[in-house]
């Protein structure tokens, strides 16, 4: 799902993206710090889906998935798409179930 809004003159979107649910604690990082790195690195709000709603989980071809909602300029939301998507690459384990290494 994908909307846009004006703040504070600058056109941004909101961009809802879905990831693994067994990786969102890694995205988060200890205390928030992987997520909030991304954010400053970006400029881009992320948010996810709370774990205990059962609303915000959906069934992937891959399993169970979380929504990550992403606020920002287009360019703010595609680079943190971008780093989301090598941390998942990077920890998502492989077809021999171990983590892949990279």
């Amino acid at each position: 799902n994908n909307f846009s809004y004006e703040e504070n003159g600058i056109m941004k979107i909101s961009t809802d993206i879905i990831v693994p649910d067994h990786l969102v604690n890694i995205l988060i990082g200890r205390k928030g710090e992987n997520v909030r790195a991304i954010m400053s690195k970006t400029g881009s709000s992320i948010n996810f889906s709370k774990e205990y709603n059962d609303d915000c989980k959906i069934n992937t071809n891959n399993g169970i998935g979380r929504i990550c909602n992403l606020k920002g300029t287009p360019a703010q939301n595609a680079m943190a798409m971008q780093m989301i998507s090598e941390m998942i690459i990077k920890y998502e384990p492989s077809k021999t179930g171990s983590r892949r290494e990279k």
